[in-house]
């Protein structure tokens, strides 16, 4: 037949707000659930274009309709008729992107707050994200006004105290090697059993929400440690890449993600991270050096002189010893969703 005489089907027509369907994403670590009234539930890892059409408004011409057919007649009518298009779809086509997930993970779905609070909470986090990791770099690299403690059980360990009433902070330095990158050492700190076998203080952790590898929330509870109850924390935890081969991991506590009421029963007390993370930095040498940098509201009736000198604080860098022993004998589990680029190495 003669291209002439070749038209579209008018079934081919542009989706309305009326015909499409009610899609939302399931109740799983790595979905969100986007409406409580619709009982159609697709997973955000099996969504496709084709699930944004009705069957009878696919734009994709079927096998059978694409090639045509001898006539059973010779009547002049039926030439007449027109057929299917036997090419592809062209460019005016429509094509319809799935929707993105507010989040892409977590260890809590029970606790997650609706998708509104989730994406309030989110832009929140983003505001403050720039300020925080300026401060952390600020301190991690600073100079002035830091105290040299010596090695510390393998760690260059210095603390700076302060005299407007802020806790001491804590930083200190180990060196790494050449085996690990700085998203090795990023993944690690996700790893929950990891942290467990090599922090003493460690007692719990849970992912309350993940938006991205680069922000998340987490709940963390450290053991008793002497006279101090258990304490626990709600932080957010923002990674940064400083420049290639410089990540940086910054956790603050927060007070923009709401109280879960489904956590465990627990007689902890709430203290507060003002500032704290770690700092991995890949040096002309070719190893890696890894520091940690900790300033912590525990709320305890201890003057913060005294507080810097206990060895309960002196020797927080020195678990930089004992990760990187550890890594070197289990290796790390690799995240999913670890950056592809590797612009951290």
């Amino acid at each position: 037949m003669p291209a002439a005489n070749v038209s579209v089907s008018p079934f081919l027509k542009p989706l309305s707000p009326r015909d499409t369907p009610d899609v939302h994403f399931e109740d799983s670590p790595m979905c969100l659930p986007l409406s409580s009234s619709s009982s159609k539930r697709v997973s955000c890892d099996t969504i496709s274009t084709s699930q944004f059409f009705t069957p009878r408004e696919s734009p994709i011409v079927s096998p059978r309709s694409a090639t045509p057919t001898a006539s059973t007649t010779d009547s002049a009518d039926d030439a007449d008729v027109p057929t299917q298009p036997t090419a592809a779809p062209t460019s005016s086509a429509i094509v319809v992107a799935p929707k993105q997930p507010l989040f892409s993970f977590t260890d809590r779905p029970d606790l997650l707050p609706t998708e509104a609070v989730l994406r309030r909470i989110r832009d929140a986090l983003a505001a403050k994200k720039e300020a925080a990791v300026a401060e952390f770099l600020r301190h991690a690299k600073g100079m002035n006004g830091w105290i040299d403690c010596g090695t510390i059980k393998g760690a260059r360990v210095q603390r700076r105290e302060f005299h407007d009433g802020l806790p001491p902070m804590i930083r200190g330095t180990v060196n790494f090697g050449s085996k690990f990158t700085p998203w090795d050492f990023l993944d690690f700190l996700r790893d929950w059993d990891a942290k467990k076998a090599t922090d003493d203080q460690f007692g719990q952790g849970a992912c309350l929400c993940q938006f991205d590898y680069y922000t998340n929330v987490v709940w963390v509870v450290f053991k008793r440690v002497m006279m101090f109850e258990p304490r626990d924390f709600i932080q957010a935890l923002y990674t940064h890449v400083v420049a290639p081969g410089t990540v940086a991991q910054v956790a603050v506590s927060t007070d923009d993600y709401p109280e879960p009421s489904g956590l465990p029963k627990r007689k902890a007390v709430r203290a507060k991270m003002i500032l704290a993370g770690f700092l991995c930095e890949s040096l002309p040498d070719g190893t890696m050096d890894v520091t940690l940098l900790a300033q912590v509201e525990l709320k305890v009736k201890v003057p913060n002189a005294v507080i810097s000198r206990m060895p309960f604080f002196l020797e927080q860098p020195a678990g930089l010893v004992k990760a990187r022993k550890y890594m070197e004998k289990n290796g790390v589990k690799r995240k999913t969703n670890r950056p592809t680029d590797y612009s951290g190495k």
